[in-house]
């Protein structure tokens, strides 16, 4: 029979255990990485989430920017042409020709037949007006608000005709 002293004794337990406090501090070790590992992931998710929106919300209101930038170059190209044809009598027709072209290119049927009605057939102001309100409509859409002709400001100053 095997005899152990007690030296024996305590050395082998001291190594079991040894060994079992190694192992205890690796679970330790891969446990406290792990849960590191997993708060990292969520945190970052949730970053990348939170980077998304903004970016989403960022292109918005890019998109709405450009949007007004397009429609305010449109309004002012229609504002040109009406002003152009009112102060400018003798009409150069080139630069006429030129705006009008233009705008026929993208406005609506009925709308591009008011701006040919009021241009060649001399219409008073009111029809100009109201005919800046329909584009007004057009562009703006919902948010054109209820703006009438009597709010729309003009010069009273009359270019006479030139005579030829």
């Amino acid at each position: 029979m095997i005899q152990l002293t007690i030296k024996e004794m305590l050395w082998m337990l001291g190594g079991g255990l040894g060994v079992i406090a190694i192992l205890a501090a690796l679970v330790r070790f891969l446990a406290s990485t792990w849960i590191k590992a997993r708060i990292e992931a969520s945190v970052k998710a949730e970053y990348d989430r939170v980077l998304t929106n903004y970016k989403h919300e960022l292109d918005k209101k890019l998109e709405d920017y450009r949007d007004e930038i397009r429609i305010r170059d449109q309004a002012a190209k229609i504002a040109d042409l009406l002003a152009y044809a009112r102060w400018n009598q003798g009409t150069n027709g080139e630069n006429f020709d030129r705006k009008a072209w233009e705008l026929s290119l993208w406005l609506p049927t009925d709308i591009c037949c008011q701006l040919t009605e009021c241009l060649a057939k001399k219409r008073d102001l009111a029809s100009v007006k109201q005919l800046l309100i329909e584009v007004r409509k057009l562009l703006l859409k919902d948010k054109a608000g209820e703006l009438t002709a009597g709010n729309i400001l003009h010069s009273e100053i009359v270019v006479p005709v030139p005579k030829p």
